[in-house]
């Protein structure tokens, strides 16, 4: 994903100018692969999107994320090197020392961790279903002695994991010095229906530096199935837009506070573990 997301840096500037004129269905990349065009219309904002005045924000970024092929290897690694602990080993544990393990709740043992890790990595290499995983899951599970469970603890388990090694995978990208270089602020973006989490959706939009300490503990996902996402932000968006960095965010009772007043997650949520002493690699 790195890889894609330099290749966009260094050639931002052209394909900002095509795809803001031109229908990005038929758009193409230097290497001739197609750029996927969503369902819905690219010339409407998605849900959740931000808009700088009257210009569209997320051409350039959504080409970026449809970009064919894309192999998630950032995440797999990512979650591949997670160390399996079980939640007796995972107690007491720093919060940053917690980002680099994986635990999953009802195993007893690591051999029991390692092995429903493997089958999520299973799944997030091969790009698969909630549905697939829940019946795959129960089969594992049972095979390794232990009592049934919900379904609803499988999906939270499920996209609670497989979203921690997207937004790793995504974070280790968009550090690369090159991407850092071409796109030198991040845009937070929640999904703002009826599920999002109040705090969640007063950063909704919020812009500020890649090398903010906001983002140390508000990279999503930072809690529990969040699903909100970052996106760069370019130097020619931030001349052309004047754009500044977010200072103020409004919360759902209309009381107005610095951003850096809405609090991370709990210590019981693990993150991505990009802090403050982390490094991408």
């Amino acid at each position: 994903m790195a890889g894609a997301l330099v290749a966009w840096a260094q050639v931002g500037a052209e394909y900002e100018t095509e795809l803001s004129t031109k229908d990005t269905k038929n758009a193409k990349s230097k290497t001739g692969t197609p750029i996927r065009r969503g369902e819905q219309d690219a010339k409407e904002p998605r849900e959740g999107r931000v808009w700088f005045g009257k210009k569209k924000k997320r051409d350039l970024v959504e080409a970026v994320y449809d970009f064919e092929p894309v192999t998630p290897e950032a995440a797999v690694d990512w979650f591949r090197d997670l160390v399996a602990l079980t939640e007796e080993e995972l107690d007491g544990l720093a919060r940053d020392a917690r980002a680099k393990s994986v635990t999953i709740s009802g195993a007893v043992t690591r051999e029991q961790v390692e092995a429903v890790q493997g089958k999520i990595l299973e799944f997030i290499e091969q790009g698969r279903t909630l549905a697939e995983f829940q019946g795959e899951f129960a089969a594992l599970w049972e095979a390794l002695g232990l009592d049934p469970k919900k379904p609803s603890e499988v999906e939270n388990l499920f996209r609670s994991e497989v979203m921690r090694a997207y937004g790793a995978g995504r974070t280790v990208a968009l550090r690369d010095p090159d991407v850092k270089d071409a796109f030198p602020m991040w845009q937070y973006m929640a999904v703002m229906d009826d599920r999002v989490r109040p705090e969640h959706a007063a950063l909704n939009g919020v812009v500020l530096p890649a090398d903010d300490p906001f983002w140390n503990s508000h990279t999503p996902p930072w809690d529990y199935q969040c699903r909100c996402d970052v996106v760069p932000v370019s130097k020619r968006e931030i001349e052309e837009n004047g754009i500044e960095p977010t200072s103020e965010v409004t919360l759902e009772d209309g009381t107005v506070v610095s951003v850096s007043q809405i609090p991370g997650a709990g210590s019981g949520f693990r993150g991505i573990g990009f802090g403050a002493n982390a490094e991408a690699k």
